[in-house]
């Protein structure tokens, strides 16, 4: 046939495009297996697996000037078969458990990690000081109420890295063991959960009590064997206690719905360029007379 010849050479290639693929991913499965005894041999010496966004962010600012369509999903595929051969990476959360923030983290890590979640954004600085393989996330900013001015102490004394961002809605979501509005009784929820819906609650249950405790997921544990409790929490309560325990009684309880939180994602190790990077330059300046006019002037020259 006419095209026979052509079309030999071009499934040779394939196949031979193919067995490369194969080989790479076996070394990389192989190199990560490497990483992970050295890391329990040697903890202190800061060899932690990168995040899959750490890895496709570095493999796009290399290779996305060839256009290859889908790149990233192939990528997060490769990286999902080493993820769970090193030790999981600990990941300091600004709380409550089970809050937005713990969500957050949650989502950008994959669900990988050890999560601690502290109850201060300075205890979130002091921890991730002292463990250089160690990220951090904490709230930023908000829709509602601008930059978080806690968050900025740190962030001017801490020798991390910005290496990520996250932006959630605020929303928020009622569980039960039934699933059954008619059987809410009482919601626990954490103080900031529980201030964020108070008006929807109070429209949608209005005989139920509202009940401040520490975490919505200690909300989740009281109400799995009380039929009239209800927790008041993220999607991340779901997927860490949900599945036939915890049924969905009403979703987006949340008074104000247009209200999101942009997070950061801290490391003591840089992140590579992505192309869509953004620059922020924060100031810490003296309590003086022309402070900030000598800070930017030389921005204007």
């Amino acid at each position: 046939m006419e095209h026979d010849e052509e079309l030999a050479l071009i499934v040779g290639r394939l196949e031979q495009a193919e067995d490369r693929l194969a080989s790479a991913l076996e070394d990389r499965v192989l190199a990560v297996r490497d990483l992970a005894e050295l890391a329990a041999r040697a903890p202190d010496i800061g060899a932690g697996l990168p995040t899959t966004a750490e890895v496709v962010a570095r493999v796009l600012s290399r290779h996305a000037s060839r256009g290859i369509a889908g790149l990233a999903s192939v990528m997060e595929e490769a990286v999902a078969q080493g993820a769970g051969l090193l030790q999981p990476m600990r990941v300091v959360v600004l709380g409550p458990e089970g809050g937005l923030g713990h969500l957050a983290a949650h989502r950008f890590f994959d669900g990988r990690g050890e999560f601690d979640v502290v109850g201060s954004a300075a205890e979130v600085f002091a921890a991730l000081e002292h463990d250089p393989r160690g990220r951090a996330v904490v709230p930023f900013e908000t829709s509602s109420d601008g930059a978080l001015s806690m968050v900025f102490d740190g962030l001017s004394s801490t020798s991390a890295h910005v290496i990520g961002e996250l932006t959630l809605p605020s929303t928020w979501t009622l569980y039960s063991a039934t699933g059954s509005a008619t059987d809410v009784e009482k919601v626990y929820g954490t103080a900031s959960a529980l201030a964020a819906c108070e008006r929807t609650l109070r429209d949608a249950f209005p005989r139920a009590s509202l009940l401040d405790v520490r975490s919505s997921l200690f909300a989740a544990d009281l109400c799995l064997d009380d039929h009239g409790a209800a927790a008041l929490g993220t999607d991340l309560l779901q997927e860490r206690v949900g599945g036939p325990k915890l049924r969905v009684v009403r979703a987006r309880l949340e008074d104000e719905s247009a209200v999101r939180v942009r997070f950061l994602v801290l490391s003591h190790v840089a992140a590579g360029p992505t192309g869509a990077d953004r620059t922020s330059c924060l100031l810490a300046l003296r309590e003086e007379p022309g402070a900030l006019y000598g800070a930017l002037q030389p921005l204007a020259e």
